[in-house]
């Protein structure tokens, strides 16, 4: 090798002469993407910019001219891609530095390399080289040419290297060597440790260091270590190991030559296959999940039932993206909680559907008790849907974790937090109380979390451990914790979440509150590079009764409509609003729809969104907004000019987001709307503001509110932007909760012979407990089938009244409700008129004819039963 007299002067001049020849000639800047891309991406630049170093297979650096590398740097973060300048002022690896060849060859002349006792890999040549040849040639070619480091960690593996020790000021590679060897096959027992790091560089950072690569499995001379310092070695205390492992694990159910069963291995500690369907570019991605193949699952426990924590499902959708070249993960709605018995294992299925004109992917995740467990009788279970996306956005801010801890912040007590979470049925184990210490300040939590050292090596499989990112996530739980008997929090839904660097086991954490019990989270390694971000993540309260019904889960459940939290897609770019009628602070407004073409036609530009209010009648008559409702859209349909524009109707109160009662004409003019956007998909949208006020004269920020043009209908509550999602309807929402009093009194259902009111009928006897029924209808007993379903209702032990009434009609129901010898404790509205047609052809005529039996016998019944204890 070289003497340490040469290896200072390779150092000092070589670094003396780039300073006097190179400085501000150019400058370097670090990508996050593979070398064959960057490639591709420089290749028009012939060779002013070019790669200087390969570091890992997603992280390179190019180098080159500083204003085309300006150029690179905006267009790649414009793009979602990490990218970030080097912080100097020279282009070391490129063509600049064959200016000093000569030079630097003089200087170096005096070298005088020698053969060496330890073997030495050249990042330059690719191979094993003999040190005698480490001249200044090859010093002059090292600076010169490309940094194969990549390369280099990925052969030394390969050949059988099982531990990599960086020496250097702070351990900047460790995660870009972990990257590589995570690539190479036995991986899993290779080691990656660093040396000193920034601001720990004395003897206790040197023994820190010593002691880790002892444990990562090298040979340390401790008695020269502790030479001259007294110290003795000594036996450990004879009691038996807890947690410790003396065999290798097995994984449960990963075995086998997949591809002999047509699968591919897919290489994730959940996932074992993926298999591509037919010809059509969906896959199903397949494991299996189990307290032996995945022991953390048994430290995530909520009321003494162990749930499969939802960031792991989470980081299944990642992982999924990544196969599919989607990496970010748009959406995800968690569904059902995952339970899992002590002993239970389940079959894992994550499903890709085929991408969609803008790249965008459908997915689920879905699990069934194991063969062993009866899988041939099981239903498989949705636990989460959600969108995959080939769109990054900008990438996430990391600066925040440059200076740590962050200054100024207010410690936050981890200990009395754990205390608190338990006290409302979080039950953590070891895995899942990585949280070590939290600040405060501002708006910011930040914390710190490393898992425990027997999970180390196993977070190198994992885009990110499931313990470490639930750990991560404790600091933020002081948001949703209101005190008093609160319910736990549970994750419900992630939107635009991306990750960064695979495999970390200590990160450095940021959160945010967004909105109520929403945060925004953002997780670095200690080196301040992205390891996780969300941009938004809404936990939704729990209780021992929901995770009693999903551990029995009912494959014949009922749904209802739940409105949650969603925020603007990544590249969603505030459009060009105009008005029709007095909304104010919408731009260009114009009276009417008439008013607006005759505009465009004279030459305005066409705005990409209209807001125009729901119709209104000042008599409220249901009737009346709808048909003026009908009339507007069908206006709107015939607008050629504005066929590439999407109107927005807005309403004030057409939806019950927390079980208020809505408006009942602007809910008939939704509901006509969604019709509309069935038939019309991307020109309609619907947007619902609190009911409290007057649309005339509010002046929200439209465009703001118009960015959500993926959701064909928001409604804002609070300040909050919801939309509605499908959720596992509760007792209190279904059929069945009319009470016990229904059996000491009568339930009338209109439309009861029909289709729908049949089968009502049957589920309030069979299911409801209700023994006293009245169906209504026109014909009454004279309908068809109407004697049998009152001879199988009797037979079920229900007293049936079958009678004909329009219940429309004022005179009729009073004589009927009087009739009655129970007390009327229930309605079931379940009659209709059918008279359906596309928009475009609908009449006036054809919404009367519809709404009157359904409308006005409502209103005509609510009427009539006021004092009455009618559900």
């Amino acid at each position: 090798g070289l003497s340490l007299e040469d290896a200072a002067r390779v150092v000092a001049l070589r670094s003396k002469l780039v300073l006097e020849r190179l400085a501000g000639l150019g400058g370097m800047v670090s990508v996050g993407l593979p070398a064959e891309e960057v490639a591709a991406l420089i290749a028009p630049y012939e060779g002013r910019v070019s790669i200087a170093a390969v570091n890992s297979p997603r992280s390179v650096v190019v180098s080159g001219e500083a204003e085309l590398l300006g150029e690179l740097v905006e267009q790649w973060q414009h793009a979602g891609v990490r990218a970030r300048r080097v912080p100097v002022d020279y282009a070391s690896h490129s063509a600049q530095v064959g200016i000093m060849e000569d030079e630097l060859l003089d200087v170096l002349a005096p070298l005088a390399p020698r053969p060496g006792r330890v073997p030495f890999y050249s990042t330059a040549t690719g191979d094993f080289i003999g040190t005698e040849g480490l001249d200044g040639a090859y010093w002059y070619a090292n600076l010169r040419g490309q940094v194969g480091f990549e390369s280099a960690v990925r052969a030394l593996a390969g050949q059988g290297a099982g531990r990599f020790l960086e020496m250097s000021p702070h351990p900047v590679l460790v995660s870009a060597v972990t990257e590589t060897v995570q690539e190479v096959e036995g991986s899993e027992l290779v080691r990656v440790v660093g040396s000193l790091r920034r601001g720990e560089g004395g003897l206790g950072r040197f023994a820190m260091s010593l002691a880790e690569a002892h444990v990562a499995g090298a040979t340390v001379d401790w008695a020269a270590f502790y030479a001259g310092t007294g110290a003795q070695r000594v036996d450990l205390p004879g009691y038996a190991f807890q947690r410790s492992r003396y065999w290798l694990p097995v994984a449960a159910g990963g075995g086998g030559d997949l591809t002999g069963a047509g699968l591919a291995a897919f290489g994730h500690p959940m996932l074992s296959a993926a298999v591509r369907v037919g010809d059509r570019d969906e896959w199903v991605l397949t494991g299996r999940v189990s307290p032996e193949a995945q022991p953390w699952t048994q430290d995530h426990a909520v009321f003494g039932m162990v749930i499969v924590p939802g960031v792991a499902l989470a980081e299944l959708a990642l992982a999924a993206g990544r196969k599919v070249d989607c990496p970010v993960v748009e959406e995800l709605v968690l569904q059902v909680p995952l339970l899992l018995a002590e002993d239970e294992a389940r079959d894992l299925q994550v499903t890709v559907g085929a991408p969609d004109d803008d790249g965008r992917r459908d997915l689920a995740i879905y699990t069934a008790p194991s063969e062993k467990e009866g899988r041939e009788q099981a239903q498989p279970i949705c636990h989460a849907r959600g969108t995959l996306t080939p769109d990054a956005g900008l990438p996430a801010d990391t600066d925040w974790a440059r200076a740590w801890p962050p200054q100024d912040a207010e410690p936050v007590a981890v200990d009395a937090l754990y205390e608190r979470l338990a006290g409302l049925g979080y039950d953590y184990g070891p895995s899942f109380k990585a949280l070590h210490t939290a600040w405060e300040q501002d708006e910011y939590v930040y914390a710190e979390a490393a898992l425990p050292d027997e999970h180390v090596s196993s977070a190198r499989q994992y885009g990110i451990h499931p313990g470490l990112l639930d750990s991560s996530l404790h600091s933020g739980l002081s948001w949703l914790d209101k005190g008093g008997d609160h319910a736990a929090q549970l994750p419900f839904s992630w939107s635009g979440v991306r990750l960064g660097i695979p495999g970390s086991s200590r990160v450095r954490v940021r959160i945010t509150s967004t909105a109520d019990s929403t945060l925004r989270v953002d997780i670095t390694d200690e080196q301040g590079e992205l390891v996780i971000s969300a941009d938004q993540l809404a936990f939704r309260p729990v209780d021992r009764n929901q995770l009693e019904g999903a551990r029995r889960p009912d494959t014949g459940a009922l749904y209802t409509v739940d409105w949650s939290p969603v925020a603007p897609a990544a590249d969603a770019v505030r459009p060009q609003v105009a008005a029709l009628g007095e909304l104010t602070g919408a731009g260009e407004q114009f009276a009417d729809l008439a008013a607006l073409t005759a505009a465009v036609a004279a030459g305005t530009a066409v705005p990409g969104t209209v807001v125009a209010a729901v119709p209104d009648d000042a008599a409220g008559s249901v009737q009346a907004v709808a048909a003026r409702t009908l009339e507007l859209v069908q206006e709107w349909l015939a607008a050629d000019a504005l066929a590439e524009s999407r109107l927005v109707l807005v309403s004030r109160g057409a939806v019950s987001t927390a079980g208020e009662a809505p408006d009942v004409a602007a809910a008939a003019a939704w509901g006509l709307v969604r019709s509309a956007q069935s038939e019309h998909p991307g020109r309609f949208g619907l947007l619902d503001l609190d009911p409290a006020g007057e649309i005339a004269g509010a002046a929200p920020d439209w465009a703001a509110l118009t960015l959500h043009a993926d959701e064909p209908q928001v409604a804002v509550r609070g300040g909050q932007v919801l939309a509605p999602r499908l959720a596992k309807a509760t007792a209190s929402t279904t059929l069945g909760a009319l009470t016990p009093a229904a059996a000491d009194g009568a339930v009338l259902v209109t439309g009861g012979t029909g289709g729908l009111g049949a089968l009502v009928a049957r589920h309030l006897a069979t299911e409801g407990g209700v023994r006293h029924l009245v169906l209504v209808s026109r014909s009454g007993l004279g309908a068809p089938g109407a004697a049998d379903l009152a001879a199988e209702l009797a037979d079920a032990g229900c007293r049936v009244e079958v009678m004909a009434c329009d219940v429309a009609d004022r005179e009729q129901l009073t004589e009927l409700i009087s009739s009655l010898d129970a007390p009327l404790v229930g309605v079931v509205h379940a009659a209709g008129v059918l008279d359906d047609g596309l928009l475009a052809s609908m009449t006036s005529e054809q919404l009367e004819r519809v709404v009157r039996p359904k409308l006005e016998s409502a209103l005509l019944l609510d009427e009539l039963t006021t004092g009455m204890d009618v559900r």
